[in-house]
């Protein structure tokens, strides 16, 4: 059987959800074929198409496959641009986790919100997917595999052909009489992908030919498993007072629930707020040594740039990067990016918060250096950070990562919990509150690469 163009375009158009389409070119046949279905699209009725080949230097003749690629595109009619990328962390990641990494952190810089990267995964692939979730112990999440459509910390995936079988890509080629690049490394057993597909899958097919549709029904069903589980965590979290601007979540409130729930509303809670998802070690260890720690202990549990902690009947989640905290120059009231998870986000209110002239007049986000002080709206005089610090409860450790707004020198607002008498609107006019939200992740780990099934 031989692929229906007219029924993948209409896919890539539904799934790209009208963005502009950028296609990942390896070369071979499976890309190669979806770059011919896009390159014979009447041009009138096709988004806009960009096509990025990655050079990863892993392979001697790596610039020369580079530059067929971009003769083969350019030969269509299309313009390619090339990409060399350094991969690194090859002996902590492994060749093909560390080559991964690195295509996905190129196509990130490149792509904006505007587009969407295809790539050319089929339903074979689909179905090496499931079953190296299932070795690697994946739960529900990492069984569902691939999506037709992925957010990628903030990279959009569409994946227009998963539910096609590589036959009839294969097909395809050949009655077009496609010539397509064949990466040598496709044949070496020792990488997992290459042994499940050259010594595992064929034994199983021949015992069940339908295995790949089977596989690819049952992430479907994973799939649809885990949307309850993301349903039904928000609910948990409201329930156990969830505070998404300090990034807590009440102890009591969440052991008012089972433990199963109460580990999804944990993963859920941390996955929003930007945080690499727990392994069910790091998880059980939250629940078991965190939740049951004295009151006057201050337990944690940490794992790769992650950190949990209990502060009185509370966990808080927090990064642990050292790196030093960005200044910014706020002049409007835009949401912006202050950290890889986090967003400064504005709200107007009528009668509360700080005047639009203040802001527009140019703000500086900083943290805290020592001896700030401040005269909150509706107090009569200033108090030292430190002591606000302390009668709000805010744990020591957390302290240095609450932004604070400056207008010079002049502390004007804690965001997320108050801003300054003096720059305060008066009577029932719009003022603006500045508070934190989780936000997309500007840059993105193996581990979400993984989880999302793109292995």
């Amino acid at each position: 059987m031989i692929l229906n163009s007219q029924c993948v375009m209409t896919e890539v158009l539904r799934l790209s959800n009208k963005r502009n389409l950028c296609l990942a070119y390896s070369g071979g046949v499976d890309s190669h074929v979806l770059l011919h279905l896009l390159a014979n699209w009447p041009q009138a009725e096709r988004p806009k198409l960009n096509v990025i080949h990655i050079d990863h230097g892993l392979n001697p003749d790596s610039a020369r496959w580079a530059s067929h690629c971009k003769k083969t595109v350019e030969g269509l009619g299309l313009s390619c641009e090339v990409i060399k990328v350094e991969v690194t962390q090859v002996n902590e990641l492994g060749l093909e986790a560390a080559a991964r990494q690195a295509r996905y952190q190129a196509f990130k810089q490149r792509l904006t919100d505007q587009d969407c990267l295809l790539t050319a995964q089929h339903q074979q692939d689909q179905a090496e997917t499931v079953l190296l979730q299932l070795f690697r112990g994946a739960g529900v999440r990492g069984l569902s595999a691939m999506k037709a459509v992925t957010d990628l910390a903030g990279l959009m995936v569409v994946r227009p052909l998963l539910n096609v079988t590589r036959d009839a890509i294969v097909a395809y080629a050949k009655h077009y009489q496609l010539a397509w690049l064949e990466d040598p490394s496709n044949g070496d057993v020792s990488l997992n992908r290459n042994f499940l597909r050259h010594q595992v899958m064929p034994l199983l097919v021949e015992r069940w030919p339908a295995l790949s549709a089977t596989l690819s029904r049952t992430a479907a069903h994973f799939g649809d498993a885990q949307q309850l589980l993301d349903e039904l965590a928000p609910a948990d979290l409201r329930a156990a007072e969830v505070d998404w601007v300090a990034a807590s979540v009440s102890i009591s409130g969440l052991r008012r629930i089972n433990r199963q729930r109460c580990a999804n509303a944990l993963r859920y809670w941390l996955q929003r707020l930007g945080f690499q998802a727990p392994s069910t070690v790091h998880l059980e260890r939250i629940i078991n040594e965190v939740f049951n720690a004295a009151e006057d202990r201050q337990p944690l549990v940490h794992w790769h740039s992650v950190e949990v902690r209990r502060f009185q009947q509370r966990l808080y989640a927090m990064t642990t990067d050292d790196s030093q905290p960005q200044t910014l120059e706020i002049f409007d009231t835009r949401e912006i990016a202050i950290s890889n998870n986090m967003n400064l986000h504005w709200q107007a209110h009528a009668g509360a918060g700080m005047s639009l002239q203040i802001i527009q007049s140019g703000l500086s986000l900083r943290y805290r250096s020592g001896g700030e002080k401040i005269q909150l709206a509706g107090h009569a005089c200033h108090h030292s950070l430190k002591k606000l610090f302390q009668q709000w409860q805010i744990p020591a450790w957390r302290r240095q990562h609450i932004p604070l707004l400056f207008a010079g020198d002049e502390l004007v607002a804690v965001v997320g919990y108050g801003w300054s008498e003096k720059y305060a609107v008066k009577g029932n006019e719009t003022g603006w509150i500045a508070t934190t939200q989780a936000g997309q992740q500007t840059s993105f780990s193996l581990s979400d690469i993984i989880d999302s099934g793109n292995l």
